[in-house]
């Protein structure tokens, strides 16, 4: 995870600046759009992630990892309707994750957003904004750090040569990086 974690930083780092969250903390419309991208995303990559449900993958119980009925919950408690959630329009750049290795190194930047949810949670909460819908943020809740240090072991323990840590990196890049068109609107260097 620390292969990961440093070669993925400046991507990290350009996503987190990019998507100014306390601004968006302060706005429920913006918050709304945010959402919206978020659920374009998930409702690609999701599927592409289940493919690999039951290969291999027992111990990471990726059934209960999905959150796109937390994001679609979300936005219909900020009063979007089942027709308006069917128009959003897909994410287009979901990586493929047709290796196990490709799909861990997203996997670890959409289990890892589930810490930063923990902080978004708190952001809103200290913007006066707690009444925000924060079921996506927040769907671990309590479980947040046992469910990635889960993943962490599993993860580092499949990674067992440079090949796949390779792998897991170029995927966790290209993931932030599609994140990031996806949320912030403009192309990014993967």
């Amino acid at each position: 995870m620390q292969i990961l974690r440093a070669e993925t930083h400046p991507q990290h780092e350009s996503l987190e600046k990019r998507l100014q969250i306390t601004e968006i903390a302060g706005n429920a419309d913006r918050y709304r759009r945010l959402l919206k991208s978020f659920y374009g995303f998930y409702r690609e990559y999701e599927p592409r992630i289940l493919q690999w449900q039951g290969r291999a993958t027992e111990a990471l119980r990726l059934g209960d990892r999905i959150k796109l009925p937390m994001i679609g919950s979300d936005l219909e408690a900020l009063g979007c309707n089942l027709s308006e959630l069917d128009g959003i329009p897909d994410c287009k750049c979901v990586p493929a994750c047709q290796t196990l290795a490709e799909t861990l190194g997203a996997l670890y930047v959409t289990e890892g957003a589930t810490l930063g949810g923990q902080v978004i949670r708190r952001i809103f909460a200290s913007a006066g904004k707690s009444a925000l819908p924060v079921a996506f943020f927040d769907c671990y809740g309590a479980d947040t750090g046992r469910r990635w240090r889960e993943f962490g072991l599993f993860a580092e323990a499949f990674a067992d040569n440079d090949t796949l840590r390779l792998q897991m990196v170029h995927s966790a890049r290209e993931t932030f990086a599609c994140l990031e068109r996806a949320l912030c609107g403009e192309e990014v260097s993967a």
